[in-house]
């Protein structure tokens, strides 16, 4: 074997090596990173509670979408 030849497979056996490396950094890093989630959004009557007389309205209001891809929301709130 000639050492053109040696040298070319050497190259492309570094090559191949440093490539597998970094598709399994990338996929690695991609299974480990956090999921993003938005916070709860939370609406507060700014008026206050029953700010009109004999009125019973909501004080707070929350609403949790959770994580990307959930089935369902979470609500709560407060009445006043």
């Amino acid at each position: 074997m000639s050492m053109q030849v040696v040298r070319s497979s050497k190259r492309r056996q570094r090559l191949v090596l440093g490539g597998a490396f970094l598709v399994t950094g990338l996929v690695l890093a991609a299974l480990m990173a956090p999921q993003a989630s938005a916070a709860p959004i939370t609406v507060v009557d700014d008026a206050g509670a029953d700010d009109e007389p004999g009125q019973k309205d909501l004080n707070f209001l929350t609403v949790d979408y959770g994580l990307p891809g959930a089935t369902s929301i979470d609500v709560a709130w407060g009445l006043g």
